[in-house]
């Protein structure tokens, strides 16, 4: 085994690195075909504008689906509901 300096071993090493996942991406690239192929950089896309979309929503103070966060227990209607008669645990 060859000895080099640890700088240039550590360059070699992630020369390698990236030379193995650039060539694992262009395969899977290759692999996508079909009507629902997506890229790896469609997918990054997407990823991208549903993070934009959430951090947009929170600088509204939109909430969850709308819903209303603010409700206490004095205004909700809990007539409809029926009491379940408490039992113990019967390990």
């Amino acid at each position: 085994m060859l000895k080099a300096k640890p700088n240039l071993e550590l360059g070699i090493r992630q020369l390698f690195t990236t030379c193995v996942i650039e060539k694992t991406i262009a395969a899977l690239e290759r692999k996508a075909i079909g009507k629902y192929a997506q890229t790896t950089t469609d997918i990054v896309e997407e990823i991208d504008a549903e993070d934009v979309a959430i951090a947009k929503s929170l600088e509204e103070g939109n909430n969850y689906h709308g819903c209303e966060d603010d409700v206490s227990l004095d205004e909700m209607d809990v007539s409809a509901t029926q009491s379940q008669p408490s039992t113990p645990n019967q390990d």
